[in-house]
């Protein structure tokens, strides 16, 4: 599937290729990917990179592999977005992938800083969509877990 925006045609690409080799990952992303000690553990092994080429919105992606198959923590591919770059508004997204599955609407007590959370389930993978709550509803992030 193709569309109009390369955020959009990336996240498709990463989504449905679901990959655990973290060379295909990087590959995909456009990225050199490097492990972070500080972050993995022994349960998983996370890596980080920096933007990848010909999509300025995305300021950083973090890779998190599951070193345990038991463990009911999904791998994640994470992209970090600077909406000063770009910004991808919900009703961009929900043209690109359908009807959400569900939202997260944070309670009225939470700091405006905590974002809604849009998410589309699938087949052993789900997609999450973080809007900024504090002025501009840009896109902040997307989670992809499977």
């Amino acid at each position: 599937m193709a569309f109009d925006k390369p955020l959009f045609d990336l996240i498709s690409r990463l989504a449905y290729g679901r990959s655990t080799d973290t060379t295909e990952i990087a590959k995909t992303l456009g990225v050199s990917l490097t492990r972070s000690a500080d972050m993995s553990n022994r349960v998983s092994t996370v890596y980080v990179g920096a933007s990848p080429h010909g999509i300025p919105a995305v300021q950083s992606v973090m890779l998190r592999l599951k070193n345990i198959a038991a463990e009911e923590q999904p791998n994640l591919v994470a992209l970090i977005l600077d909406p000063a770059a770009a910004c991808y508004e919900a009703g961009e997204m929900i043209t690109a992938f359908g009807p959400v599955s569900d939202i997260e609407i944070p309670p009225p007590e939470q700091p405006l800083s905590v974002p809604e959370m849009y998410r589309y389930r699938y087949d052993k993978m789900s997609l999450g969509f973080a809007f900024a709550r504090d002025g501009r509803p840009c896109l902040q992030s997307v989670r992809i877990e499977y």
